[in-house]
């Protein structure tokens, strides 16, 4: 992943009050995610990579916005989440391998 690839304008996160607990979201999907390999695709806090990251093997959460991902690791901190990273990187620039992943998350991304 670039650190200066083009994001086009970045919007700051910070509406996931507007949305359910991440256990609802993620069940919506109908997916049993214990032992997978995740990828969060535009995280930003990461409240979805995070609500993953308790039943996952590893949790990739990428998204463009340092603060919001800064937010993000200080939140797994606080939960004792170690299977967790985040990097920062846009959805159209990612040098990501082939099969790396067995979910991948994009919601609310533009």
């Amino acid at each position: 992943m670039s650190g200066t690839a083009s994001a086009g304008r970045i919007f700051p996160g910070g509406l996931g009050y507007l949305r359910p607990p991440a256990e609802i979201e993620l069940g919506a999907y109908g997916l049993d995610l214990r032992g997978l390999r995740v990828a969060d695709i535009g995280a930003g806090e990461g409240r979805l990579a995070l609500g993953a990251a308790r039943d996952a093997a590893s949790v990739l959460a990428v998204d463009p916005d340092r603060g919001a991902l800064a937010r993000g690791r200080a939140e797994a901190r606080r939960q004792g989440l170690s299977n967790v990273k985040f990097s920062e990187g846009a959805a159209q620039s990612l040098r990501l391998p082939d099969a790396s992943f067995d979910v991948v998350i994009f919601s609310w991304t533009l």
